[in-house]
């Protein structure tokens, strides 16, 4: 990964609020997005923050200076305000970075945009200079939930079986592929992740792309073809130049549901990692890492535990969605199995993406990363204005972008925002440090992250989901970092440290 020097790193923040167009307005939907702006301002002193703010009026707005209060520590008035010392000492775990998924519906409304729409988009998502600095990518393997059609990449009429894979086509990849290699040559430092949805139809308990009614499983037999499978998978990104950084079996493989899943429960999962899986990614060579359950964090408690247990050099690390439990449930993962890796692989919020939406999204990043997770992504790049298209009717999921199937214009979203208080100033590499947890309380009304990267600068994310206003008080060493959050607002600051 580069390391940028502290002055472009400062200097990056500076230009925010032209670049975002972080305003109350968003870039109409004929239009592609604006072109950003030279920044126009000399880098701030040491801890002199620069601030961004988001709450119901605006997103990701730049603040003017004074904005941040700086002052010694000997001036503190620990009386009033909440306190939030930081162990500027502390290193906890690295960050891998912040993201978002080519789905098949993103990858289709990536297509119905102008090439100079798409191009000036991709540069606004992945470019850590000109753009928000997006660092993770997460695939589906075949059909999910956002598809116009359900398929896999070896489908057969019922009652046929090819063992030797010699029909396996991996054609209906190659539009995310190519976005994806898009991104890589705007940021080289993405890191992908790819997750299957379901097995081919024919290795299959019943010929279903569902488990509704069926709880539909992968047939015994099938489980060496199915490692080789995704194997192949794997390989067909590596041969078209996409390395591979992460990958899990199954997406939610305890659902029960009317898009395309299959069911394991945690003991046969954990059965074909151990024995078929990991063994199979060895024997091709590839150094791909594997991510155990990729489920809710409320899952856990289905056979979780046991799970990473019995995958203890198998499996590299365990993959968590938000749509039920608490974050905080992965600092108990990691107290009992300290060397656990530990990404949130998917999270999606209702449409349309408002405040309401970005308080939750960035309130459960921070806890994420306050409780181990390497990495957050989210889950469509690009949702339709009108919801979707996804051929289960799905049109209630947000996504980074909003997109018109008509004129193929381009809106950035609550999640857009919601990403880039993290994603812009948080660098792969850094560190996540110790400081007051906020969160436990306040019913996590109010959350605070402080990371630092690897060139020294350092960012701080502050939440307030309460609807008053809260002063914050951050403590680093023989400093004091004060800023007033506003009721129902979200706050970055990020500074050089001393």
């Amino acid at each position: 990964m580069k390391l940028k020097a502290l002055i472009c790193a400062i200097l990056a923040g500076v230009l925010l609020v032209s670049l975002m167009g972080c305003t109350t307005e968003q870039p109409e939907a004929t239009q592609p997005a604006a072109t950003p702006t030279q920044p126009q301002e000399a880098p701030p002193a040491p801890l002199q923050p620069v601030a961004f703010l988001s709450d119901a009026t605006v997103k990701f707005k730049q603040q003017e200076d004074g904005f941040a209060k700086v002052y010694a520590k000997s001036q503190l008035d620990e009386s009033s305000g909440k306190v939030i010392r930081v162990d500027t000492e502390s290193a906890n775990q690295t960050v891998d970075g912040f993201g978002a998924s080519f789905t098949d519906t993103a990858t289709y409304l990536f297509g119905l945009m102008s090439e100079e729409t798409r191009s000036d988009v991709m540069v606004k998502l992945f470019d850590d200079q000109k753009g928000i600095g997006l660092d993770l990518i997460r695939n589906p393997l075949g059909a999910c939930d956002f598809s116009l059609e359900y398929y896999t990449y070896n489908d057969l009429p019922e009652g046929e079986t090819d063992y030797a894979l010699e029909k396996f086509d991996f054609s209906k990849a190659e539009g995310q592929i190519a976005l994806t290699k898009q991104a890589m040559e705007i940021n080289p430092d993405i890191k992908v992740f790819l997750a299957p949805w379901t097995a081919p139809l024919w290795m299959k308990t019943k010929y279903d792309f569902f488990t509704a009614g069926t709880m539909t499983k992968l047939r015994r037999d099938c489980y060496d073809v199915y490692a080789d499978y995704l194997v192949k998978c794997i390989e067909g990104y590596e041969d078209r130049g996409v390395p591979v950084y992460a990958f899990s079996v199954q997406n939610e493989p305890l659902i029960v549901t009317d898009w395309p899943s299959m069911y394991w429960d945690c003991d046969e999962l954990a059965s074909f990692v151990v024995d078929r899986m990991a063994p199979a990614l060895e024997d091709a060579g590839l150094e791909t890492k594997l991510l155990n359950l990729d489920h809710n964090w409320q899952r856990m408690e289905e056979g979780g535990w046991d799970l990473i247990a019995a995958t203890m050099g198998a499996a590299d690390g365990i993959a968590f969605h938000w749509y039920a439990g608490e974050p905080e449930l992965m600092q108990e993962v990691l107290d009992k199995f300290p060397n656990m890796e530990m990404y949130v692989t998917e999270a999606s919020y209702n449409r349309p993406a408002d405040i309401g939406c970005m308080l939750e999204v960035t309130s459960k990043c921070a806890r994420s990363l306050r409780s181990g997770a390497k990495g957050y992504i989210m889950w469509n790049l690009a949702i339709s204005t009108i919801g979707g298209p996804a051929k289960n009717g799905n049109t209630w999921n947000s996504g980074l972008l909003s997109v018109d199937m008509e004129t193929g214009g381009v809106e950035f979203t609550g999640d857009f925002y919601s990403m880039a208080h993290f994603s812009k100033f948080i660098h792969q590499g850094a560190v996540v440090l110790d400081s007051t947890d906020t969160g436990a309380d306040s019913n996590y009304k109010l959350v605070n992250l402080v990371t630092r990267n690897p060139n020294g600068t350092m960012t701080a994310v502050i939440v307030n989901y309460s609807a008053q206003a809260e002063v914050m008080k951050l403590v680093l060493d023989e400093q004091v970092i004060e800023v007033e959050a506003a009721p129902r607002s979200i706050i970055t600051l990020t500074w050089v440290e001393n």
